[in-house]
């Protein structure tokens, strides 16, 4: 074969590049260009994996600590350009990230220039023994810079670390735990070198108490309580609130709860113990019940039915209860702070409840309903029984029960009827009226002692303060009468020698005055006297029914 003439090969040559499309027509040189990126780096302890380059905020390209790389076919244009994954011991010098003009048809390129300082590596270890471990673990602190996580039990590395003495520190440690030797320690890096230290811990078995607070009745404190652990602490708790304390050491410890306001009492012990069991949350609540208390020398009373209180001299009755039943014998507690009464179910039965002075906390403590009839509450010395009558059982007979109703037991029994009990002041006898005598027995109901021994009826029998005499009420007379004795039944006295029905005494805080009704004309009210029935004086005037509350009414 001939070989084809120059002439010719360029003829087809022209006929080719005529016969292209426009589409795969080559680009026009002027409007692209390339850019290589170099990067030059020096001193010691260079990244050994180098770093990357990123272009245009997306495009990202490796390249070693000293190398170039090009990249081609870029349009035109300002391009960024950013050196990134510079290690932490190395410097960038001049702009980082940059702006490089990319010329068409030309090759440009940028140098990024790195110095590196000498560094090492710190590697922490952490060995925790003991009980109780602090499950989030601890956190390592170099120069007192940036924390970093670590288990109880691990290992982490913080690399690049400028040559020289470092400070470390385990942080975060809980109390029940100690770090042996120096914390915080010095490190020394050296260059290129993994420089390890330890930190070893030992915890103690601990667990903690949950302090659960219950405040019920009026004038709560505001601020809560406080907790002190074996003398100790003073967290706060809120009066109707949970604090839990953590790692407190096993065993038993003494928690009390204190900044308790004058006018609230917790019941039960306080301190008490708490055993902490090891990994666990010992439950702990504190019942506490707040009052109102009023001033001594009050006087309970019945007025149309609703409960007044007043002073004793008759001023400033206040009413306590709104007439929605019918309301009989209310008795003042001891602390002078809640009041037991009953109320009629008109002819259904009746019950005792109890309630604070502004009219809170209103508790039905017999629950008889409407089967019984529960009558004449008074209250024991301490205020945390109620002794009253109740025919639950056929006919009346003295029971006692807690002031919350709880624990109900019968003292006596018989075919008789038993009426008006009164708690001697020692709380170790009760005085009650049985077959229209008066009679004394022990507070469980044991050794009833026949103290009156008349053909008229007597009833209604009080202790004075001090246990030496007894007030009653008695028909002896013709009427009703107020009579003292001693404590043994002898010596018994007319007090009041008048010819209206005297009825229901009580004595004075002292013992130096004696309340009591009166009743005349179809009015009835209430009476103050001396102790020697001298000074008879009204302290509720006017029309209508005023009726004193029971023996231990007065405060």
């Amino acid at each position: 074969m001939k070989p084809v003439s120059l002439a010719l090969a360029a003829l087809v040559a022209a006929l080719i590049g005529l016969s292209g499309c426009g589409d795969d027509s080559p680009a026009d040189p002027g409007t692209i260009g390339s850019l290589t990126v170099r990067t030059v780096t020096s001193g010691s302890s260079l990244d050994a994996d180098g770093y990357s380059v990123l272009l245009d905020g997306n495009l990202t390209q490796p390249i070693a600590a000293n190398g170039n790389f090009t990249t081609t076919d870029l349009t035109v244009g300002y391009r960024a350009v950013e050196l990134t994954g510079v290690a932490a011991n190395c410097t960038v010098a001049g702009d980082n990230p940059r702006s490089v003009s990319v010329t068409g048809g030309r090759a440009v390129s940028t140098q990024f220039d790195v110095s590196c300082t000498a560094a090492g590596s710190i590697e922490v270890r952490t060995v925790t023994g003991g009980a109780s471990l602090d499950t989030d673990g601890y956190a390592i602190s170099l120069a007192g810079g940036p924390t970093q996580a670590i288990p109880a039990n691990g290992t982490v590395s913080t690399e690049f670390a400028a040559v020289g003495n470092w400070q470390v520190e385990l942080t975060g440690i809980a109390v029940n735990c100690t770090v042996a030797g120096e914390n915080p320690r010095d490190v020394t890096v050296v260059t290129d070198v993994v420089s390890a230290t330890t930190f070893d811990v030992s915890c103690a078995a601990v667990g903690s108490v949950e302090i659960a607070t219950f405040t019920t009745g009026p004038g709560i404190d505001a601020d809560g309580y406080s907790i002190s652990i074996a003398g100790g602490g003073g967290e706060v708790v809120a009066a109707n609130g949970t604090l839990t304390v953590p790692f407190i050491p096993v065993g038993n410890w003494s928690v009390e709860l204190t900044g308790v306001a004058a006018n609230c009492t917790v019941a039960g012990e306080n301190p008490r113990d708490a055993t902490v069991v090891v990994d666990l949350v010992s439950y702990m609540p504190f019942h506490v019940e707040c009052v109102l208390p009023i001033s001594s020398n009050q006087i309970v009373f019945l007025r149309g039915g609703d409960i007044f209180l007043m002073d004793d001299d008759g001023a400033n009755p206040v009413r306590l209860t709104s007439t929605s039943g019918e309301y009989y014998s209310p008795a003042l507690s001891p602390e002078g702070t809640r009041i037991a009464f009953v109320e009629d179910y008109s002819g259904y039965g009746s019950d005792i409840f109890t309630m604070y002075l502004d009219g809170s906390g209103l508790t039905n403590v017999t629950n008889g309903q409407f089967v019984d009839q529960a009558a004449q509450p008074a209250w024991s010395p301490d205020g945390g029984r109620i002794v009253f009558t109740s025919d639950r059982e056929g006919s009346f007979a003295i029971h006692v029960m807690n002031a919350d109703g709880s624990g109900l037991t019968r003292l006596t029994s018989g075919s008789s009827d038993h009426w008006s009990p009164s708690w001697s002041p020692d709380g170790s006898r009760i005085l009650f009226e049985k077959d229209t005598e008066i009679f004394v027995m022990n507070a469980d109901g044991s050794e009833q002692v026949n103290l009156t021994n008349h053909p008229d009826s007597d009833g209604k029998p009080s202790w004075s303060p001090d246990a030496t005499r007894i007030l009653f009420q008695t028909y002896r007379d013709g009427d009703r009468e107020i009579y003292v004795m001693n404590a043994d039944g002898s010596g018994q006295t007319n007090l009041t020698n008048d010819a209206r029905q005297d009825f229901d005494p009580s004595w004075s805080p002292g013992g130096d005055r004696v309340v009591f009704g009166r009743q005349q004309d179809g009015d009835s009210d209430v009476y103050v006297m001396s102790a020697d029935g001298s000074g008879q004086t009204n302290l509720t005037p006017g029309p209508g029914w005023d009726w004193p509350g029971s023996p231990q009414g007065w405060r």
